[in-house]
Protein backbone atom coordinates (compact mmCIF):
# COMPACT_ATOMS: atom_id res chain seq x y z
CA UNK A 1 0.00 0.00 0.00
CA UNK A 2 2.88 2.35 0.67
CA UNK A 3 4.25 1.97 -2.85
CA UNK A 4 0.83 2.41 -4.41
CA UNK A 5 0.18 5.48 -2.27
CA UNK A 6 3.47 7.06 -3.30
CA UNK A 7 2.89 6.28 -6.96
CA UNK A 8 -0.55 7.94 -6.99
CA UNK A 9 0.26 10.58 -4.36
CA UNK A 10 -2.58 9.49 -2.09
CA UNK A 11 -2.83 8.06 1.40
CA UNK A 12 -4.11 4.51 1.65
CA UNK A 13 -5.01 3.24 5.09
CA UNK A 14 -6.03 -0.17 6.29
CA UNK A 15 -9.19 -0.02 8.34
CA UNK A 16 -9.95 -2.15 11.35
CA UNK A 17 -7.00 -3.00 13.49
CA UNK A 18 -6.85 -6.44 11.88
CA UNK A 19 -3.20 -7.43 11.56
CA UNK A 20 -4.17 -10.24 9.17
CA UNK A 21 -5.28 -7.63 6.64
CA UNK A 22 -1.92 -5.86 6.87
CA UNK A 23 -0.11 -9.17 6.32
CA UNK A 24 -1.88 -9.97 3.04
CA UNK A 25 0.19 -9.63 -0.14
CA UNK A 26 -0.89 -8.97 -3.68
CA UNK A 27 1.26 -8.57 -6.77
CA UNK A 28 -0.37 -6.89 -9.74
CA UNK A 29 0.43 -4.62 -12.65
CA UNK A 30 -1.69 -1.59 -13.48
CA UNK A 31 -0.97 0.67 -16.43
CA UNK A 32 -2.37 4.20 -16.59
CA UNK A 33 -5.45 3.36 -14.52
CA UNK A 34 -7.00 5.80 -12.05
CA UNK A 35 -6.43 5.06 -8.37
CA UNK A 36 -10.17 4.56 -7.78
CA UNK A 37 -10.24 1.70 -10.30
CA UNK A 38 -7.00 0.17 -9.01
CA UNK A 39 -8.31 0.12 -5.43
CA UNK A 40 -11.67 -1.29 -6.50
CA UNK A 41 -9.90 -4.15 -8.29
CA UNK A 42 -7.69 -4.83 -5.29
CA UNK A 43 -10.72 -4.78 -2.99
CA UNK A 44 -12.63 -7.19 -5.23
CA UNK A 45 -9.67 -9.57 -5.39
CA UNK A 46 -9.11 -9.61 -1.62
CA UNK A 47 -12.74 -9.40 -0.47
CA UNK A 48 -12.38 -5.87 0.86
CA UNK A 49 -14.24 -2.63 0.45
CA UNK A 50 -12.87 0.82 -0.31
CA UNK A 51 -14.09 3.94 1.46
CA UNK A 52 -13.06 7.54 0.83
CA UNK A 53 -11.52 9.07 3.90
CA UNK A 54 -13.15 11.93 5.76
CA UNK A 55 -13.44 15.05 3.64
CA UNK A 56 -13.31 13.08 0.38
CA UNK A 57 -9.70 14.06 -0.25
CA UNK A 58 -6.89 11.81 -1.40
CA UNK A 59 -7.31 9.37 1.48
CA UNK A 60 -8.67 5.88 0.91
CA UNK A 61 -9.45 3.21 3.51
CA UNK A 62 -9.43 -0.50 2.69
CA UNK A 63 -11.52 -2.53 5.12
CA UNK A 64 -12.73 -6.08 5.53
CA UNK A 65 -16.14 -6.78 4.07
CA UNK A 66 -17.96 -5.32 1.11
Amino acid sequence: MLTLGRWYDVEIRLGDSDSALAARRLTATFTNEPIDLVLQRIALTLGLRVDRGAGGGAVFVLQNGR
